[in-house]
């Protein structure tokens, strides 16, 4: 396993264990065109700390974690916001290319 996705694994190992349940009003997914696993990394650091960013300013938004397809080079992103349109913000403001932000349930137990 490369060091990249080992951290990558240890890091949503992390978020498991520390995991706070979603409402179904809670949970958003950022769904990411066709992308290369080399750039998840980045691309998740910039999710989380623009995330800490926003927490710092008073919003309630956390990333909680990604899961790439690299047959088709996709990505589906899961945060904890208050509303679509805050992850989209979120998203522009890391510079993360999107093509559209829907609620979604997070069946993860």
């Amino acid at each position: 396993m490369s060091p990249k996705v080992a951290d990558t694994a240890q890091r949503a190992a992390a978020s498991r264990e520390n995991r706070v349940a979603l409402r179904a009003d809670d949970a958003f997914v950022a769904l990411h065109g066709a992308g290369r696993l080399e750039d998840l990394a980045g691309a998740q650091k910039a999710a989380i700390a623009k995330a800490a960013e926003m927490r710092g300013e008073g919003q309630e938004i956390s990333y909680i974690r990604s899961t790439f397809a690299p047959e088709d080079g996709r990505c589906m992103c899961l945060f904890d916001g208050e509303s679509a349109g805050q992850v989209q913000a979120l998203n522009d403001a890391a510079r993360l290319p999107y093509t559209r932000v829907v609620p979604a349930l997070d069946l993860t137990s």
